[in-house]
């Protein structure tokens, strides 16, 4: 009976299944120790792996300067009304990055050709740098001709193809002495030609100037397109300010080739003070420009005036001026002059500002103010006589002109001097220069980061397995879910499953294989004398003495059990018969080092009888075993037979106690009817091994047939996962191999 049935006032200790059990996750990781160690060390080997095989990844930088101030102090209020301020450095960062600027070092370099050695996939790169320093073209492995090993060098100065051909992987095949041949990418040939001469088919244009290898090595030739390389380009390059409002910007640019990244990096600072330099002259050149235009057109008026002036006093004779007349010259001469140089000024601004700057706003409005105080001393000078007014206007024009033009010719003295002396406003601190160590890949922070990240992995892998698996572990969740009591734990034996191993490969199928009389002081044993134990106590209540061992599945562990625990019985001086009912598969003869027949098959056909089919003192003298005999082809038909009928209730009177092993439920019938006959019956489970729906469907064929399971016995439990107590944290299985029990 069970322990309620037993003590009434028994309660098991509530147990919290919401409670994380460190040990049991401690447990679990030893328990998969190997596998997270295999899991981790093939981590650690992909990245040693890859560590050494990897491309490395060069930088080159260089350094340069914004000033703030332009260099050269400007020789006018232009100047000063525009101030003399340089662009921030967010501003030239931008041109820096640049089409323009780009542009200009993708064809001064030829960035749009690539040409470089084929090298064997994986590990052709890194045997190609390790011989990088050779003269001459390295042997290559096992024959293997056709790809580069080390020492091959390419130049191409020239690579043109049709637009719809730019992007496609073009292969260049040597035929040693510089002769080569160009082969598209479905292996036809394109051109073939000679080093240092111009080779061409069609729309295709090829010029090597270099080519040193041994002949049938080849090498890839790409015509890319040159937007392409420029946006790569863009996003590759790094160009930064070295702090907040210093003027200093670095530029950084990463590569495998050390020489093409340096030379990229300086071409980019060059390219960028050139344009620097022509932006500013170009402002120059475009305001003499404008200056030059508008000289001839004063010339000829300043002429004009002049003329009109001396044919005026031919004509009328010298006129004496009053002091009041002179006063008005000067001031209207003086107004004109400040009226022309600043129309002179707004014309040179509004090539640059809008109507709406605020510059132009001030100009226009000293302008307007000017012609107010002009149009002021007009109405004074019409009423001097007509003598004197018509000479005023003359010498005024002159006067005019002639100053005009000479501001003018002043402007583009200094213009012309500006231009030739214009300098950027930048300059470069540092030209290119590569770091001697690779910047990627870090080969130690990779090393290390895989043994972390292969040991997260594999610990990931064992919780996820470990909670995606439903198969049942712990016997009581049978007890809570189906409430079938269970009666034993047995522990999984080492020892036994090697020797199930053996017998499956039919290594030792003669010899004895019974624990319980072989290693019968080891915790194993020591579980199914406790089985004993309560087996007894459940023998009170049965009907008769006879008892089957099921199980829903085979390889659960049912003969196993049968036969030690028979033996155990016997050992205790029970008079015992094991039965073999397993008329299918069934081997509990070897447990035993007996004969397979005759049998149970034999004595229900009536082939033999029982006497001369029981073995008697199967390893122990109260122990007697009959095996299944020679597999019948109608076991269960056998089974449901008045023979079977009779030797069971013959052998319940003979013996003190018949143990029945029979095949799994789930399989065949044969359990079912057994089972009808006999007073207790138990269904032994594996551990790991069945889901709660496959156990459910097992019970519910036994009771659907009049079978009553008393309980469980769960076998194959893992009492001592990674090294500490079982799954469930329980640990009261320790005891047993602190404490050697003896028989």
């Amino acid at each position: 009976m069970s322990t309620e049935q037993q003590n009434p006032n028994f309660r098991e200790a509530p147990v919290d299944d919401d409670v994380i059990d460190l040990s049991e996750y401690l447990g679990l990781l030893l328990e998969n120790r190997y596998l997270i160690a295999g899991i981790t060390a093939l981590f650690f080997l992909v990245a040693v792996v890859y560590a050494i095989l990897a491309t490395p990844i060069y930088r080159a930088d260089a350094m340069l300067q914004i000033e703030g101030e332009s260099s050269s102090k400007s020789l006018d209020q232009l100047d000063t009304l525009m101030g003399s301020e340089s662009s921030s450095a967010d501003t030239e960062i931008e041109i820096i990055k640049s089409r323009t600027v780009i542009g200009a070092v993708v064809d001064r370099l030829n960035l749009v050709t690539v040409g470089q050695p084929k090298t064997f996939p994986l590990i052709g790169d890194f045997f190609y740098r390790r011989n990088a320093a050779a003269t001459e073209p390295v042997d290559p492995l096992i024959g293997l001709e056709s790809y580069a090993w080390g020492g091959e060098q390419i130049r191409v100065e020239r690579f043109d193809v049709p637009d719809g051909m730019v992007g496609e992987t073009f292969t260049l095949r040597s035929s040693g002495n510089g002769a080569y041949g160009l082969l598209d990418e479905a292996g036809n040939s394109v051109l073939s030609g000679q080093v240092g001469k111009v080779a061409s088919a069609g729309q295709i244009e090829l010029f090597i100037s270099v080519l040193h290898a041994r002949p049938g090595t080849r090498f890839k030739l790409v015509r890319q397109s040159r937007n392409g390389v420029i946006d790569g380009l863009r996003s590759a390059i790094k160009v930064s300010e070295k702090g907040k409002k210093t003027g200093i910007i670095t530029i950084n640019y990463e590569g495998s080739d050390r020489e093409q990244i340096r030379a990229v990096v300086n071409a980019l600072s060059q390219s960028y003070l050139r344009q620097n330099v022509e932006r500013k002259s170009a402002e120059s050149e475009k305001m003499l420009a404008f200056i030059e235009q508008q000289m001839p057109l004063l010339k000829t008026e300043l002429n004009a005036a002049e003329m009109a002036l001396n044919r005026y006093r031919e004509e009328q004779g010298t006129v004496d001026l009053s002091i009041e007349s002179q006063a008005l010259i000067e001031r209207v001469t003086r107004i004109a002059s400040e009226l022309s140089q600043l129309r002179l000024e707004r014309s040179e601004l509004i090539q640059k500002l809008t109507e709406d700057h605020p510059i132009i706003h001030g100009i226009d409005e000293k302008m307007k103010n000017l012609a107010e105080q002009r149009r002021e001393i007009e109405e004074k000078m019409q009423t001097l006589p007509a003598t004197e007014l018509e000479s005023v206007k003359l010498s005024r024009d002159v006067t005019v002109a002639n100053e005009l033009y000479m501001l003018l010719l002043n402007r583009a003295q200094e213009l012309k001097v500006t231009k030739a002396g214009t300098i950027g406003n930048a300059r470069i601190i540092d030209e290119a220069v590569v770091q001697s160590l690779p910047v990627k890949p870090k080969r130690s922070l990779i090393v290390a980061v895989s043994l972390l990240l292969g040991f997260i992995v594999a610990v990931v892998l064992v919780v996820l397995r470990r909670a995606l698996n439903k198969k049942i572990e712990d016997p009581a969740v049978v007890e809570q879910q189906l409430g079938y009591p269970n009666y034993a734990e047995i522990p999984y034996s080492e020892v036994q499953g090697q020797q199930d191993r053996e017998r499956k490969k039919r290594l030792q199928e003669s010899l004895p294989q019974l624990m319980a009389q072989s290693d019968g002081d080891t915790h194993v044993i020591e579980s199914l004398r406790s089985l004993r134990t309560s087996i007894q106590f459940a023998l009170m209540e049965a009907e008769n003495n006879l008892i089957t061992i099921s199980g829903p599945a085979p390889e659960v562990g049912k003969s196993f059990i049968s036969a030690n625990f028979a033996y155990l019985m016997a050992e205790a001086g029970k008079k015992i018969l094991l039965i073999d009912a397993d008329m299918r598969k069934g081997h509990l003869a070897t447990y035993f080092g007996m004969a397979r027949q005759p049998g149970l098959s034999e004595t229900l056909s009536g082939e033999s009888d029982f006497d001369a089919a029981v073995h008697r003192g199967a390893l122990h003298e109260n122990l007697d075993l009959l095996s299944c005999g020679v597999y019948p082809p109608n076991p269960s038909e056998l089974l449901m037979s008045e023979a079977f009928k009779s030797l069971l209730h013959k052998v319940g009177e003979q013996y003190d106690l018949v143990l029945i092993d029979t095949p799994p439920v789930l399989a065949v019938t044969d359990p079912v009817i057994i089972g009808q006959y006999t007073g207790t019956n138990f269904m032994v489970l594996r551990s790991g091994q069945h889901h709660l729906r496959e156990i459910q469907t097992a019970l519910r064929r036994f009771e659907q047939n009049g079978v009553h399971i008393k309980g469980t016995i769960f076998n194959g439990v893992e009492v001592m996962k990674g090294g500490l107590a079982g799954k469930y944290g329980y640990g009261y299985k320790y005891y047993a191999y602190q404490y050697n029990y003896k028989s």
